[in-house]
């Protein structure tokens, strides 16, 4: 009963502390759905700013609150913050909720993981945003939400789409599409039909792509779409167009023309283009003057400059070249106005080649240089472009970690708080239990000797009684003789049954009191209980406290190494756009040599062709008479012969040095492999005499005679080739100051099998270490001093060989006496 009683109190006690503080909740929880449904509504209407603060203030009520509220609110101002396009912040918030989210709450999950993924996938970080998406696309099939349903699959598709997973962006489109129609979404299921078509286009199943967007014009027809309808006819077009059905093609747009085109400028240029292809110049001219005629024409640059290409490429592809040459006079003052570095790059290859073909070198050298020039402006351009991406992408990864830190240093430090807070209380109780203790012990003693007291006033209190009453029968039998001693003993009496009162009341008191102690006591004990489970409680958090410090320490380790691999790279980039300018320096040089050379060559055959008149002239027969004559002709003839063939093989180095310094991408075609293999290693092995000034060493050759014309890139095979015969000479040169007597050899072989052809280049050099030879085609690897290497070129040589080529690349060495290379390319090479 007694412990009954202290429950209650303490149950009393208990709702007079909670009280408040359930009031203050629920005002809180009042004010977060109020504000939260206020933000939520001026969201919708586009006010951003009204919607922030909105947002802020639900945030400032879920403070009080559980974690569902807070992360509702950290969902509301990232989704206003994405509104305004302020990704890093919106960014920001979202990270911020899915710390605090219940991952019971899959829809808050899914919510979270949308928005992250959206934000990715606005700022082009596709990869990053494909896994965030499909993370909010495990919990699509716990809800039904028309919205998330539809935006969730739309953005998969297309992040899919850019990432080129055409297949896996078939099926996301497909799916897409399913829920546009479940829903009666008409916009929606045009753009899941019309991501289907483009899939199907990078796939290479043209038809498939043309037929889904037939499908579309009916549709479009029965709603009064004309605008629609022109638009999937010149998709239809383009790819009829792609696929080499140019008279498709020229229908459809001739079709898409008569209906009311939406861009008819564009329209009847691409039919002059195909009119173009099917080589009918004729009418391509007189539909070019009527597209020149307009005067609108000249709003829109791009089309503007592309048929004014096409006026001088007419007459040039009709052989008229004098025609040409007036139409080029026309187009070059118009160069400059061109905005686009990409139209003024087409305008000036077709002035360069029709000079070229009018022997016009000086103009001709003087556009060739003019497109380096545009080559190198577009280039730069694209740099800029990914350098603003990597550094957004570099912004939001910096961010997240801020983010991440932030959350662990404040769950750090709010342990920490707890930790000590906690041990104060127990050192506190731990002295009020021990002091309480003493004074039971005080109290028990206490009562002890007041109830022995009790116990000896009662057994006076008893002789007392007595001795008056036998006093007072004497008194009476003495007939009240001695009226003094009566006086006494009545006085005694009284003051005893005074004392008898006290002892009462003192009894009375200390059972209360001893009363009041069991309560205090049995309150302690529930006291000490509680503070057991809080103890508990702090050695789960402890422990809790000690692996987030782990992993604290992890993540610190795995940004230093990260920071210190992210250094390293960037010295190799460095280092590889300086390589990239001596090539671009090298293309230049190399342009220049050309035009001399061509006039050296030319001359030759000219030559050539004046001693065969020579001989079959009359004079001749008077010059034979003449030995002297005879023998300065025979001379002239052979000095000729090589003039011309060392010019040849000087055009043929220089060709291929421009094809390495271009870096371009080459197209499969046959080339001579053995010729191909020869001209590279000799350049390459000239360039390392001219590197290194004591360098020698013997390059012998030894080819498969049955091997003729190989498909494959020349380019590619050419920078293999100088690759593998730059790095033999390399290792030639490092052994040589190990022994004077060394002799280097390099060994060049091809050798023809049923199914490919096999290249081995072979050196004496240093050779390698069977750790290194693991390593040796790893993007940035190198066993050369800084500075001295990219550690890119065998990487370049690995990917040139199996995945362009569909090929082998193996290595066999031995340290410190050999290196072999070998090479095996398909014949049936697939283009």
């Amino acid at each position: 009963m007694r412990i009954y009683r202290l429950f209650k109190y303490l149950i009393f006690i208990v709702l007079i502390c909670t009280i408040p503080t359930v009031l203050i909740s629920q005002n809180h929880g009042n004010e977060f759905k109020q504000s939260l449904k206020i933000s939520q509504d001026q969201l919708k209407a586009g006010k951003y700013s009204e919607a922030l603060i909105s947002a802020q203030k639900a945030e400032h009520a879920a403070e009080g609150l559980t974690n569902i509220e807070r992360t509702k609110s950290f969902i509301q101002i990232g989704k206003v913050y994405q509104g305004e396009r302020s990704y890093i912040k919106a960014y920001s918030y979202f990270w911020k909720a899915l710390f605090t989210v219940d991952p019971d709450h899959s829809f808050d999950v899914m919510e979270i993981y949308y928005g992250l993924g959206k934000i990715l996938n606005e700022a082009e970080l596709y990869d990053q945003s494909l896994q965030m998406l499909l993370k909010a696309d495990e919990q699509l099939p716990n809800h039904s939400d028309a919205f998330y349903r539809i935006q969730i699959k739309h953005d998969l598709s297309e992040v899919n789409f850019y990432l080129n997973n055409f297949e896996a962006a078939l099926v996301d489109f497909q799916s897409y599409r399913e829920f546009a129609m479940q829903y009666q979404l008409f916009d929606d299921e045009v753009i899941a039909i019309r991501g289907l078509a483009d899939c199907y286009i990078h796939l290479l199943h043209f038809q498939e792509a043309i037929a889904i967007e037939q499908s579309l014009i009916p549709k479009f027809k029965s709603r009064g779409l004309k605008m629609e309808v022109s638009n999937s006819l010149y998709r239809i077009a383009q790819w009829y167009l792609q696929s080499n059905q140019t008279q498709q093609a020229l229908e459809t747009f001739e079709r898409e023309l008569d209906l009311g085109a939406n861009n008819p400028l564009d329209t009847r240029y691409q039919i002059i283009d195909c009119q173009m292809m099917l080589k009918n110049y004729n009418v391509a001219s007189q539909r070019l003057k009527q597209l020149l005629s307009e005067s609108s024409l000249k709003n829109n640059e791009k089309i503007y400059f592309q048929a004014l290409n096409v006026k001088m490429l007419i007459p040039f592809l009709q052989n008229n070249i004098n025609q040409a040459l007036i139409e080029v006079k026309d187009v070059e003052l118009l160069i400059a106005s061109a905005s686009d570095p990409y139209d003024k790059l087409m305008l000036v290859n077709t002035i360069s080649n029709i000079y070229e073909s009018a022997q016009n070198y000086p103009q001709a050298t003087k556009y060739f240089k003019m497109q380096l020039t545009l080559n190198y402006e577009i280039e730069s351009q694209e740099k800029a472009k990914a350098k603003q991406k990597a550094d957004l992408e570099k912004n939001i990864l910096a961010k997240e970690n801020q983010i991440k830190l932030t959350q662990m240093n404040s769950k750090l430090v709010e342990d920490e708080m707890k930790r000590i807070n906690l041990q104060q209380n127990n050192e506190r109780k731990k002295w009020e239990l021990q002091n309480l203790q003493q004074q039971q012990h005080l109290l028990e003693q206490k009562s002890t000797l007041q109830s022995q007291a009790y116990k000896n006033s009662i057994l006076l209190e008893q002789n007392k009684s007595m001795a008056a009453k036998q006093n007072l029968t004497d008194y009476q039998g003495k007939h009240r003789s001695d009226s003094i001693q009566y006086e006494i003993n009545k006085t005694n009496l009284e003051k005893v049954e005074n004392e008898k009162k006290w002892f009462q009341e003192r009894s009375q008191f200390l059972t209360q009191r001893n009363k009041t102690a069991r309560y205090l006591f049995g309150l302690i004990l529930v006291i000490v209980i509680l503070l057991l489970g809080a103890y508990l409680n702090f050695r789960k958090q402890n422990r809790k406290l000690h692996h987030l410090n782990s992993a604290l320490l992890a993540q610190k380790e795995k940004l230093e190494s990260t920071l210190i691999e992210l250094q390293s790279t960037q010295y190799q980039l460095i280092e590889s756009e300086r390589l990239a300018s001596l090539g671009q320096l090298t293309a230049g040089i190399a342009h220049e040599i050309r035009n001399p050379l061509n006039f050296v060559t030319n001359y030759s055959g000219l030559i050539d062709e004046l001693m065969e008149e020579l001989q079959q002239s009359n004079d001749f027969t008077q010059i034979q008479k003449s030995e002297d004559a005879l023998e300065i002709l025979n001379l002239i003839t052979e000095n000729n012969q090589k003039v011309l063939t060392h010019g040849q093989r000087a055009a043929r180095i220089i060709s291929s040095m421009l094809d390495v310094s271009s870096g371009a991408v080459g197209n499969f075609d046959k080339a001579d492999l053995n010729q191909l293999i020869e001209d590279s290693a000799k350049l390459s092995y000239q360039g390392i005499k001219g590197d290194i000034s004591n360098f020698s060493a013997s390059l012998d050759f030894n080819f498969d005679s049955e091997i003729k014309e190989v498909v494959l890139i020349h380019q590619d095979i050419g920078r293999v080739i100088i690759n593998l015969v730059n790095n033999a000479c390399q290792a030639i040169n490092e052994k040589r100051p190990k022994d004077p007597d060394f002799m280097g050899k390099i060994a060049v072989s091809t050798r023809k099998f049923a199914e490919y052809v096999e290249i081995v280049i072979q050196d004496n050099g240093n050779g390698m270490s069977q750790a290194i030879r693991e390593k040796i085609f790893n993007p940035f690897f190198t066993t050369k001093p800084a500075g001295k290497g990219t550690g890119l070129g065998l990487t370049m040589t690995y990917d040139i060989i199996t995945k362009k080529h569909q090929g082998k690349l193996m290595v066999e060495s031995e340290e410190g006496v050999f290196s072999k290379f070998i090479i095996q390319i398909p014949l049936n090479l697939t283009r």
